[in-house]
Parts: C-alpha cells; structure tokens; sequence
C-alpha cells in the first residue's frame, strides 16, 4: 500500500476489437459490420497533452476545480458504499464508486496499491473524457 500523496501515472490506449467478428457470432451480415472488421487504434493517450498535465486538462476541462478538491471528495466515500450494494448514485457523477475520483480527466492517479483499482479508474476517466471531447471523424469511413 503506497502512503498518503503517492501518484501514479499511467498511459492508455482505446481500442475497436470487433469480438463478434472475432467469434464468427454475426457471419453472413457484412452489410451490417464492414467498419468493425479490423482491430484498430481510436485514441492514445501519448500524442494527447492534456492527458499527461493536470493544469492543461483544466483549461478543457475547468468543472475538475470543482471536484478534485477535498471538499468534493469527502463525499465519495457515500458512492462507494451506495455502488457497493449495486445503488450508486447519480447525483455523485465526479465519483467512480470505490475507484476514485473522475477527475481531473488525466492519466495521474492519487490511487495506489491495486493495479486493477487504477486501471478500473484510468478507464471511467477516458470515457468521461471521450463523452466529453469525442473522437474525431476517422477519414475514409461511412
């Protein structure tokens, strides 16, 4: 278990694997799937600055002064114990039940000790982020 200020830092890569595809699931509807045939790279946090500066990501993202504050956190751990019991709730949004914090939407991480804990974080905070900025257009596609 790290101490108290220990961070972590971690790059991530959203990716299109097309399981049904994989698994032969939908043969015969090529009509329906031509875009998710292929395993392709949609986003990676490398060429993304605000993913590796916290004070960068809040210029996109100013509501993170809001929550990623002490004040702001001392209410997750109510999240925690309502998504425990499968009731998490909504009104928490800047929460990630037992996770941590969805902000700031970086790679930077105040969660330590369990790598499935911050990669289970780090993975809520790029769908916020994505739900946010979304990706762009990818040329060629339909």
């Amino acid at each position: 278990m790290g101490k108290p200020g220990d961070k972590s830092y971690y790059n991530i890569h959203y990716l299109s694997f097309p399981v049904f595809a994989v698994l032969g699931i939908i043969a015969g509807m090529s009509h329906c799937t031509d875009y998710v045939q292929d395993i392709d790279l949609l986003w990676f946090s490398e060429i993304d600055p605000t993913w590796n500066d916290d004070e960068l990501s809040l210029y996109v993202n100013p509501e993170a002064s809001l929550f990623a504050n002490p004040i702001a956190q001392a209410i997750c751990p109510v999240d925690c114990i309502t998504a425990s019991t499968d009731f998490p709730l909504n009104s928490l949004f800047w929460c990630a039940g037992c996770w941590g914090s969805i902000y700031p939407l970086t790679g930077t991480s105040g969660v330590t000790g369990s790598p499935v804990r911050q990669t289970s974080l780090l993975a809520g905070r790029l769908l916020a982020k994505l739900a946010r900025n979304p990706l762009p257009p990818v040329l060629g596609t339909r």
